[in-house]
């Protein structure tokens, strides 16, 4: 009888809260990838006439079942590592950052990336945040970054980490709805070290930078981080749920394609960050996963990796380089009246992707470096190197291989 009365007790009190406004949320989760090195557009993949072409349309397939992965979470984060591409007359007139015929000049057209957040098979209409800040969104000189800018606006989709100083030094927020209400909000700042040619400055556009110090006075440029720190504490006092994204190319190995570890300068400045406010760092930069910390009970990802590869280089990259997460942040439950944005991360979930060096016939760097779900031995060898790399800082991966085809590693967060 007792028991019949508390959960009449329980309903009335639901049915209340649920009358006033108030409403039961459900579990939320953000995602983060590895860098979307996009430079062609995913439309041929609905082209009529490669309506029949098999290994072209496998792909598709594969990658719309990562794209339907993502879409289960409520908020997207990625980086967009690509310059857009500008006409001639401005291509003339711009300070170009890269030389064009060079491997290594990475530009996507406006279409394709129209065609990425606008397609429903990929992210229509899905809450998403874009960091562009990184060593290639100057490959098109300031044209480019001006152009970028003004497509993502146009687009209503977050874009962090460019523009003038001001603008690309500032959080970028964005709010979700949730059963009619404002149950939670993001924010997004982002930064890049080394490599970057247009820096962001007061009456310049370029990138927001951490830069470092060379000869006897080494280690990051103190105005650089304390401008960097300034936004991490401003987008927590206004309760958002901070996410600090950091592209990296200050490491100690000569080349691009050789394995490195993570420098002690980075660990200090990612733990820095979070003590500032961050709920979650993560990196990329060098082209491969590195490991995961937890640090005062926040996430700290020291490299993704990529999630999209389009490359002009061929039989270069190690197979590491192909290989990749998808991270699926799981966040408390917020309170029946909050409003703001959850900070408690309870548990993240790891994906395995593997990406498509070989792309099709005929459209081979069109289709090339895109993302299928890793399955089978090739997912289980991907989460025991990242549960590996992990170890060194404390943290420990379980690998849930219950279902061989999918196969995918949990990390638990003490509250």
């Amino acid at each position: 009888m007792q028991l019949r009365l508390r959960f009449i007790t329980f309903a009335i009190t639901v049915g209340f809260l649920m009358a006033s406004g108030f409403v039961l949320a459900g579990e939320n989760r953000l995602l983060l990838a590895g860098q979307v090195m996009l430079q062609h557009n995913l439309a041929v993949f609905d082209s009529p006439a490669n309506a029949q072409h098999q290994t072209l349309q496998k792909i598709k397939r594969d990658t719309e079942q990562v794209f339907d992965v993502m879409k289960r979470n409520d908020v997207l984060v990625l980086e967009l590592e690509s310059a857009l591409k500008v006409d001639a007359a401005k291509g003339a007139s711009a300070s170009l950052g890269r030389e064009k015929d060079s491997d290594f000049f990475h530009e996507i057209e406006r279409s394709a990336i129209v065609n990425l957040l606008q397609n429903k098979s990929r992210l229509a209409r899905h809450p998403v945040l874009f960091a562009g800040a990184n060593n290639h969104v100057s490959d098109n000189g300031a044209a480019g970054i001006e152009g970028l800018i003004a497509l993502f606006e146009e687009l209503k989709v977050p874009l962090a980490g460019i523009g003038l100083q001001d603008q690309a030094a500032a959080p970028h927020f964005l709010t979700i709805q949730h059963q009619g209400q404002d149950v939670q909000k993001f924010a997004l700042v982002a930064f890049a070290t080394d490599k970057v040619k247009l820096e962001a400055k007061k009456d310049a556009l370029g990138v927001n930078v951490l830069s470092m110090m060379s000869g006897e006075k080494k280690g990051i440029k103190s105005e650089d981080e304390q401008r960097i720190m300034q936004s991490i504490a401003s987008a927590h006092n206004q309760q958002s749920s901070v996410v600090a994204y950091h592209h990296n190319h200050h490491w100690s190995q000569e080349k691009v394609n050789q394995a490195g570890g993570v420098e002690q300068w980075r660990i200090d400045f990612a733990r820095r960050c979070i003590d500032r406010g961050a709920d979650v760092y993560f990196a990329h930069g060098e082209p491969r996963l590195q490991g995961i910390e937890i640090y005062q009970g926040k996430p700290i990802f020291y490299g993704l990796g990529n999630f999209v590869f389009q490359t002009r280089k061929v039989n270069f990259y190690q197979s590491e380089v192909w290989e990749s997460v998808l991270v699926e942040l799981v966040y408390a439950d917020p309170q029946l009246n909050d409003k703001n944005a959850l900070r408690q991360i309870t548990s993240i979930k790891l994906i395995p992707l593997i990406l498509n060096e070989h792309g099709a016939d005929d459209v081979y760097f069109e289709t090339r470096g895109l993302p299928a779900l890793a399955k089978g031995a090739q997912a289980k060898n991907i989460l025991v190197r990242l549960q590996m790399m992990s170890q060194a800082y404390g943290t420990q991966i379980e690998i849930d291989d219950s279902n061989p085809q999918a196969s995918v590693g949990m990390i638990h967060i003490r509250r």
